[in-house]
């Protein structure tokens, strides 16, 4: 029977935390073990888990590893010294679960609820040429998207939006597709993949680190999205207007690794360094149409230090 660890990377969703672990214990598919990656989190996660039997120490210091069982599935905590973003977490906590030899590794945020049955659904999906299956997150109150082509040769689609070719789930006539990019909620990875691969970029901090991950995996496997394996968010998407907000921290890191991704991997010397530019100017006009002064400064520090290759959490400003 092929092995599964699950890393979660958590920060100040105790609640959702509970729920998913639940959810994990009752998978049809017996799990071998869950880590838990706690990003140093300031409420009351690591009391609940202690009172829910995660945890079996009274005391918890941090950059510690914890092991307990429940329900005979091993759970291993670790609470960072330091909030290292999404990515760091994602970074540092794949690279503690694929340290037990387990044939894959099971990876989510702290605020997903996988069905029962997901699981195993994921693992009917693979063969010798898939590295990776997505589940799809379809809701009541979401539709899932599968990205089926990643335009990185076109300098002149320099919106993500342009580069994204994408299928609703709802239109994908067969029970899988095979896709090109991910979020990390959810993927089920081969741990051979991961051995050749590596881990995900720790300095993009948060955002678009999923992305770069999908893109250096594809090259030693397929990645899936399994449209039966169904897997829920515990919090409703909010759906903003990104043409009439005032940007803040988080676009200043996403714009600067969609820089860094651009100026990386484009396929041609014009999108490696023309087509970054095309995306600042349209940035920069609907900033000044929309008289949103304070954008310009995200947008350029975000280049600039995007195509300089000047990554990690260097946001200067409220977070």
């Amino acid at each position: 029977m092929e092995t599964v660890t699950v890393l979660i990377v958590t920060y100040n969703r105790s609640d959702c935390l509970i729920k998913l672990l639940k959810s994990l214990l009752i998978q049809s598919y017996k799990l071998e073990r869950i880590v838990i990656f706690d990003n140093n989190s300031t409420d009351k996660t690591t009391c609940k888990l202690q009172k829910n039997g995660y945890i079996k120490s009274s005391i918890v210091e941090k950059n510690k590893l914890y092991i307990n069982k429940k329900d005979n599935v091993e759970t291993i905590y670790l609470k960072s010294s330091k909030n290292t973003g999404g990515s760091g977490g994602f970074y540092s906590g794949m690279k503690m679960a694929n340290s037990f030899g387990s044939d894959y590794i099971w990876c989510m945020d702290d605020d997903v609820l996988p069905d029962e049955g997901c699981l195993n659904e994921m693992l009917s999906s693979f063969d010798k040429n898939v590295g990776i299956v997505i589940p799809n997150r379809s809701d009541n109150y979401f539709s899932d998207n599968a990205i089926v082509d990643f335009n990185l040769k076109n300098p002149f689609l320099f919106r993500l939006g342009m580069q994204k070719r994408i299928i609703s789930s709802s239109d994908i006539g067969d029970n899988s597709i095979e896709v090109v990019d991910m979020p990390f909620e959810g993927p089920l990875i081969k741990s051979d993949i991961i051995n050749k691969v590596g881990y995900p970029n720790k300095d993009f901090f948060i955002l678009f680190d999923d992305t770069e991950y999908a893109y250096r995996c594809r090259k030693y496997g397929l990645i899936i999205f399994n449209t039966r394996a169904h897997l829920h968010r515990q919090i409703r998407p909010v759906v903003t207007f990104p043409k009439k907000k005032r940007m803040n921290w988080k676009d200043y890191y996403f714009y600067r690794n969609q820089f860094f991704f651009e100026k990386k991997y484009g396929e041609n010397f014009a999108v490696r360094n023309v087509r970054n530019f095309f995306l600042v100017i349209d940035l920069s006009v609907r900033a000044i149409a929309l008289r949103k002064w304070s954008n310009l400064r995200i947008i350029y520090l975000a280049y600039l230090n995007g195509v300089a290759g000047n990554l990690g959490d260097n946001f200067k400003g409220k977070k």
